[in-house]
């Protein structure tokens, strides 16, 4: 059809799948939103859609869109027009749903298509709805090529449907959540693609991966070990890794379906950025954890950012359209039955359009809930971390560092089958959990777990940087407190079996170790009571703990609520009041507090915002604290206005013995600080911290009973993060073999 006799025809709109492509304007459009489409794509896309379910050659292609006098390569110029075809609908070419490759002849458009006029325009006759046969496109019905739109089909395109097009659009709702023994695409393939060279994933906390929904683009984090990272991303298909520009310091990556635009975190805003790195920012998010997000079909992105009420004290799910149009709305919202802190991820929107996949954080506990965002209610699927349908009829979700599966019956919402682990050695980001991603065509990509603490060596480091090895095998260790008389160190050590912490007490003169508590997933920081005969310990997300004998004992709750977590202090001996840090209160960043240990009246009272790490003096009259990034001094008990002395930039303070000396940890090296009297002089550096520190809320060194070295932890053996993103294509075939059905 030429151009004048197209400008002759009257308007019609063809509509096939959520999709509505006026001829005459080309304009395409999914859910009423204008989706653009270069003029070249959209000519071709129109050609295919008139003549289907017919064949077009490639040669009629090139007279109807490239004349003769046209002066460009065809060949390269009709493979990009398909492509960018392919990319806006979200088709795959080895499982299409609208355009198929017939090889060395042409292009048939696959998916049944109804002929409608334009709202207000005359209509001669019903609508004209055309579908393809199948024993001509020789077309079997996938799991892997049937999607259920993310909304629901709108009304007034209801009563146009005829009851077989309602009843194909059931079928496809039922394949695509119960693809039980279909074919999806082929034998799982098994392969990885390195990060740029010096460079090692980057996970912080959410994923430092993600992949778009076609299957087609993977976007993963990566930058030097302990530096900031950037966004880099590759074509499933080449597997060549490129840098996005304008990306450095973001974080909480996801994509849209065509994966063309990446969504994340980018100086406190959330961004939508193209693959050449313009930049659009969609709204003011802060900085927060824990980061995720996603994107519907129709362009809606779901991401984690604070609540609009901060006493609320939840890290919530919001949405906003990815063009930026329109404002954010908060559609999760604290459980009113929860306790303390609570982060929301969204995962992925269920069928009805109505309710949300949501992965809950409560520490120490994780949750996979069905979220109804208009009546917040909500209905536990599982207790684990993350959460996905997949349409072979499974929920995917983590246990650790296992990625497990197990039958689901949407209808019911329920599991219906046994557990069963699918990928055993994931890496697993703090909050968001398994590092890894599935796309809706069945591609995997994760990054493999390595060993999350490395071999260590505890060493003694004397005043003047002088060091002395202990006896003790090289382990996964961290330096909590030495017992008041001098003689034990408690010692945090890390299980790479079960991926949890425990504390042990090491007798310094050597001997045997003895446990006093485990299972801890997210770490452990404890502290001797002042009279050595115990210890104090956090209990995550459940307060604070105290034993006077080992593991198996009996535990004793002293604190039995917390918001994020409550950290003990190490205690002096003869000290009567055990001192705390709890993380991310309401309006603060942190809160130092005290609890009575003779259990008096009253319970914990807080004491300063914004402060952490506290430690009294051997005294009682002192107390040395993390405030921002400096190391202060004030009186204690807390004056209010009065003076506080800044000793410097850095963390986990200590006083000598005699409590005339303050220590620290800062860049430059292990810092002393001359103190007597409320005054204080020059900070000097002992010796260079080349040890190993990073302990945000306890500390990882302590000061000998004698008062003339530091117990230390030097890296052993340094396990790098992973280097390498894991893919696997068809993988639905591998969940399938593996997983058992209801």
């Amino acid at each position: 059809m030429s151009e004048t006799q197209r400008a002759e025809q009257p308007a019609r709109i063809a509509c096939f799948g959520d999709w509505e492509f006026e001829l005459t304007g080309l304009q395409l459009q999914r859910h009423g939103r204008v989706v653009k489409l270069q003029e070249q794509p959209a000519r071709l896309l129109a050609v295919l859609v008139e003549r289907a379910p017919g064949l077009v050659t490639r040669e009629e292609l090139r007279e109807r869109l490239w004349p003769a006098d046209t002066n460009v390569e065809f060949d390269t110029s009709l493979n990009t027009a398909v492509r960018k075809v392919r990319q806006v609908l979200d088709d795959v070419p080895e499982n299409p749903r609208f355009v198929k490759t017939i090889p060395r002849k042409g292009y048939r458009f696959l998916a049944p298509i109804r002929f409608v006029p334009p709202a207000g325009a005359p209509v001669s006759s019903a609508p004209v709805e055309i579908v393809p046969e199948p024993e001509e496109l020789e077309l079997e019905l996938d799991a892997a090529d049937v999607v259920v739109p993310d909304r629901p089909t709108r009304r007034w395109m209801l009563p146009a449907m005829g009851a077989g097009a309602l009843a194909a659009a059931s079928a496809a709702g039922y394949w695509f959540w119960r693809g039980t023994g279909r074919r999806t695409g082929g034998e799982a393939e098994h392969f990885s693609v390195d990060v740029p060279k010096g460079m090692v994933l980057l996970t912080q906390f959410g994923p430092s991966m993600a992949i778009s929904a076609n299957g087609q683009t993977v976007v993963f984090l990566a930058g030097p070990l302990g530096g900031s990272p950037k966004v880099y991303y590759f074509r499933v298909s080449d597997r060549v890794v490129h840098e996005l520009p304008n990306s450095e310091r973001a974080s909480g990556l996801f994509l849209s379906h065509d994966g063309e635009t990446i969504g994340m975190r980018h100086q406190g805003d959330l961004c939508a950025v193209t693959l050449d790195g313009a930049v659009r920012r969609l709204v003011r998010v802060g900085s927060g954890i824990p980061e995720s997000g996603f994107v519907t079909r129709d362009g809606m992105i779901y991401y984690s950012a604070s609540g609009d009420d901060p006493e609320q004290l939840v890290t919530a799910v919001w949405r906003i359209p990815m063009d930026g149009t329109g404002k954010a709305e908060q559609v999760t919202r604290k459980d009113p039955a929860a306790r303390g802190q609570e982060w929301h991820l969204g995962m992925q929107l269920l069928p009805s359009g109505k309710e949300l996949l949501v992965s809950r954080s409560q520490s120490p506990d994780r949750e996979v809930l069905a979220w109804d965002m208009e009546t917040q209610k909500h209905k536990l699927l599982v207790a684990a971390g993350g959460g996905q349908l997949l349409p072979t009829g499974h929920l995917l979700f983590h246990r650790r560092t296992k990625l497990t599966a197990a039958a689901f019956d949407v209808d019911r919402m329920a599991i219906t089958g046994p557990e069963t682990v699918v990928v055993p050695d994931v890496a697993v980001a703090v909050w968001s959990g398994g590092d890894c991603a599935v796309s809706e065509t069945g591609t995997l990509i994760y990054a493999r777990r390595v060993r999350e603490v490395s071999d260590r060596t505890l060493v003694w480091v004397g005043m003047d940087g002088t060091e002395s090895a202990i006896s003790v095998p090289p382990g996964p260790y961290e330096v909590r407190d030495i017992s008041p008389d001098g003689k034990t160190a408690l010692i945090a050590r890390f299980d790479p079996v079960e991926a949890d912490w425990s504390l042990w007490a090491m007798p310094l003169g050597g001997g045997e170790w003895r446990e006093w508590t485990k299972g801890h997933p997210h770490g452990v920081v404890g502290a001797w009571l002042p009279d050595g005969s115990g210890i104090v310990y956090s209990k995550t997300g459940m307060g604070m703990a105290r034993r006077s004998s080992g593991t198996g004992g009996a535990e004793e709750m002293l604190t039995t609520e917390s918001v994020f977590s409550q950290f003990p202090s190490p205690m002096s001996p003869g000290q009567k009041d055990l001192l705390f840090s709890e993380g991310f209160r309401a309006r603060v960043r942190s809160v130092v507090s005290v609890l009575p240990l003779d259990g008096g009246p009253g319970g914990p009272k807080e004491l300063l915002s914004s402060y952490r790490l506290p430690r009294l003096s051997p005294d009682g009259h002192w107390l040395a604290a993390r405030r921002g990034m400096d190391i202060v001094v004030r009186r204690y008990p807390i004056v209010a206005g009065e003076n506080v002395l800044t000793l410097g930039v850095g963390t986990m303070p200590l006083w000598s013995h005699d409590g005339r000396q303050v220590f620290f940890r800062s860049r430059e090296g292990v810092m002393a600080v001359p103190f007597a009297g409320g005054k204080t002089g020059p900070a000097r550096v002992l010796f260079p911290d080349n040890y190993v520190g990073g302990i945000a809320w306890g500390w990882n060194y302590a000061l000998s009973g004698d008062g003339r070295a530091f117990l230390m932890v030097k890296e052993h053996q340094s396990v790098p993060p992973p280097t390498a993103v894991q893919v696997v294509t068809n993988w639905f075939t591998d969940v399938k073999r593996l997983v058992p059905q209801g």
